[in-house]
This record gives structure tokens, C-alpha cells and sequence, in this order.
């Protein structure tokens, strides 16, 4: 997926060894919580950016969490770890992490692997996935609308 694999290209540049003293001045964007803003990798590129932000919105929670506290650590190390980060065509979404330990000659790095469906492909149970959800919270109105029902003890 080309809007993909620039984002994968923009976010090693930008957080590559020579580049982290300038991303780290925007740890705050990655503090717990926050949400990822696909401004990180397009600033100046609007068409790449809604593509991305609706890719990011749609991560499963604790993906989008694991990603950004990812982040948010590398950045917040002294010094900030390097990211080097990829992303693969799967099914379901997915994530890789693994980070090497500074050595005597280079820095540690982390590296993230994100999988996941390409940004324009729906899941084929999302329909199902949306109609399950809704249905869900009206019996969860219905159910929450009227007091329990409890049979007598036969022990009192």
C-alpha cells in the first residue's frame, strides 16, 4: 500500500539517530491518552494525512496504546532511543515490538512492526461487527431499565 509504505519512510527518517533531539521536543503529542495524529509523518501532505488519521483511528485500543506508549518511551529516554518502524498487509491488526540495548559502539534501537488490512479495506465482518455492537447496547438499555428479578432463598 504506497500511502503505507510513506508513512513507514517518513517515520524512520524522522526518527532516526541524527533526527530524535528534533522529535523529542514533541513527546507531548505521545503522553498517555493522547491520540496519534497522523501530522507526525504528513505535516504538509493533507491527502496522506486523512488517509493515515483514519488508518490510526480505526487501530484496536490496545494497539493504538501499545504503539503510542512505544513512542512515548523511546522519546522520553535519555538519550531518545531510534525507532525504526515497517508495516505488513495482514487480515487482523498486529504488532511487533522488539528494542536492542545501546552498545559501546552504536545506540539501541526500537523496532515496530505494525500489521495490519490496507487503510481503504474494510474488515468483512464490520457490518456484523457495527449491527452486534448496536444491538448489544439496546438490550443493554432494556436490561438496565428494569430492576432485577430474584427468587427467594429456600435457605432463610
Amino acid at each position: 500500500m504506497p500511502a503505507m509504505n510513506a508513512t513507514v519512510f517518513k517515520l524512520n527518517d524522522k526518527f532516526a539517530p541524527g533526527r530524535l533531539g528534533v522529535t523529542a521536543a514533541e513527546i507531548g503529542a505521545f503522553s498517555p491518552g493522547a491520540r496519534l495524529d497522523a501530522s507526525i509523518a504528513f505535516p504538509d501532505e493533507p491527502a496522506l494525512r486523512r488517509v493515515l488519521q483514519r488508518y490510526l483511528d480505526a487501530l484496536p485500543r490496545g494497539i493504538h496504546e501499545a504503539l503510542r506508549a512505544t513512542i512515548h518511551a523511546a522519546l522520553s529516554a535519555n538519550p531518545p532511543t531510534p525507532m525504526v518502524f515497517n508495516w505488513e498487509a495482514a487480515y487482523d491488526f498486529g504488532l511487533h515490538i522488539t528494542q536492542t540495548p545501546d552498545t559501546v559502539m552504536t545506540p539501541g534501537v526500537i523496532s515496530v512492526t505494525l500489521r495490519g488490512r490496507y487503510p481503504d479495506d474494510d474488515h468483512p465482518l464490520s457490518d456484523a461487527i457495527a449491527e452486534f455492537a448496536a444491538s448489544s447496547r439496546s438490550a443493554r438499555k432494556e436490561r438496565s431499565s428494569k430492576p432485577a428479578k430474584r427468587k427467594a432463598s429456600k435457605k432463610s
